[in-house]
């Protein structure tokens, strides 16, 4: 998923088939950012009311998306307590490793912020709260989700396992 903006620019450097914005194949050094809500499990949980972990993921889902995307990068999973975003594909720029490191501080803060604001909404104190950030950078392959549909696309590569396991 990418914002708006990205989405715009890429048709006019690229096409207006959205088929053509991020074709199947190898991308060089992609910098993989991932952000992982600490102590998600102990914070579900000691939560009561359902609606404050729904209110609180959805927080923290769209500030990261909106991070993420305004920074150029592609929000490519936020799957239970985890946001993953990739940038410099389908190209690079000159500061797309900056960008990823100015975003990555900004989840730290969107962390900080989800969970003490969960924190309030419970009753047992956490041991833990904001978020463990990871940031590596290498290959990726990009590929079709679905036969003859390049529009959902799937990544693999040792940048990804390295984020998920920093």
């Amino acid at each position: 998923h990418f914002g708006h903006r990205r989405l715009k620019e890429l048709r006019e450097i690229r096409s207006d088939d959205p088929r053509e914005l991020l074709p199947p194949g190898l991308y060089p050094a992609v910098v993989v950012l991932l952000a992982d809500l600490c102590g998600f499990s102990s914070f579900v949980r000691d939560t009561r009311d359902d609606s404050v972990v729904r209110q609180s993921l959805t927080t923290f889902y769209s500030r990261a998306r909106h991070q993420i995307h305004e920074a150029g990068g592609m929000l490519y999973e936020a799957s239970g307590d985890v946001v993953v975003g990739l940038f410099g594909l389908p190209e690079q720029s000159d500061d797309y490793v900056q960008r990823a490191l100015e975003v990555g501080r900004a989840l730290i803060s969107i962390g900080t912020s989800v969970s003490t604001d969960w924190q309030r909404q419970i009753d047992r104190n956490q041991g833990a709260g904001g978020v463990h950030c990871s940031l590596s950078v290498g290959d990726l392959q990009i590929f079709a989700l679905r036969p003859f549909d390049r529009v959902h696309v799937g990544a693999v590569g040792d940048a990804l396992n390295v984020a998920r396991e920093l």
